[in-house]
């Protein structure tokens, strides 16, 4: 999972990606748009998740 995360924003990062085209950039498709605003939402959830049960098990070994 690590990689692929790692591969997805090496995708949006490089000089043709989605952040870096600039105000000239046409040649991403909406569904390429759509699929990383999706997949990055999904990521920010998944990380929340993950830190809320981190805090709850942290605050239930503090007991």
């Amino acid at each position: 999972m690590e990689n692929a995360f790692s591969s997805m924003y090496g995708y949006t990062s490089d000089e043709d990606g989605i952040r870096h085209g600039g105000i000239d950039f046409k040649w991403a498709p909406a569904e390429d748009a759509k699929y990383m605003l999706v997949s990055c939402s999904a990521f920010v959830n998944y990380l929340i998740e993950k830190w809320s049960k981190a805090a709850k098990n942290q605050d239930n070994s503090e007991v």
